[in-house]
C-alpha cells in the first residue's frame, strides 16, 4: 500500500520537515529577562508562535498514527472480510485485536500506548503556555 508510494514519502517528509523546523524555533519563542540589577533572569511572556511545534508534532503524530494502524488492519484482514463487514471488522479489531498475529497486535498497542501518551497526556503544555 504504501510501499515506493512518492506521494506518500512526500507527505510524511514533509510532516516530519515541518515539525523540526517548527521545533527550531523554541529558543527564540520563550525569551528570558533580568530581575533588576541582579545575575538572575525570569521567563518573560512567551511568543505567541510558541503554539506551532506542538500543533506540528500532533498532527505529525495523527497521520503517522492513521497510517500505521490502516496497513496494520489491511495486512491483517482478507478481502473477502473486508467485503462483508467493512469499516466495522476493522473497528472491532482496533479496539480489540485478538484476530491479528502477534506481531501486528503488539505493534498496534504499542503505537496505541505511544500516540495516547504523546498526544492526549500533555495537552497541560498548551495549557500553561496562556496564550488565550
Amino acid at each position: 500500500m504504501y510501499n515506493a508510494s512518492l506521494a506518500v514519502t512526500v507527505i510524511f517528509t514533509t510532516l516530519w520537515l515541518s515539525v523540526v523546523a517548527s521545533s527550531a524555533m523554541l529558543p527564540w519563542a520563550l525569551p528570558g529577562g533580568n530581575i533588576g540589577p541582579t545575575d538572575y533572569c525570569i521567563q518573560l511572556q512567551p511568543a505567541a508562535y510558541l503554539v506551532t511545534p506542538i500543533i506540528a508534532a500532533f498532527v505529525n503524530d495523527t497521520l503517522v498514527f492513521i497510517a500505521i494502524t490502516r496497513r496494520l488492519m489491511q495486512m491483517s484482514t482478507d478481502a473477502e472480510d473486508e467485503e462483508q463487514h467493512g469499516v466495522m471488522s476493522h473497528l472491532r479489531m482496533f479496539a480489540s485485536p485478538k484476530s491479528l498475529p502477534l506481531f501486528s497486535r503488539v505493534l498496534l498497542r504499542d503505537n496505541q500506548i505511544y500516540y495516547l501518551s504523546v498526544c492526549f497526556l500533555p495537552r497541560g503544555r498548551v495549557d500553561m503556555l496562556n496564550l488565550s
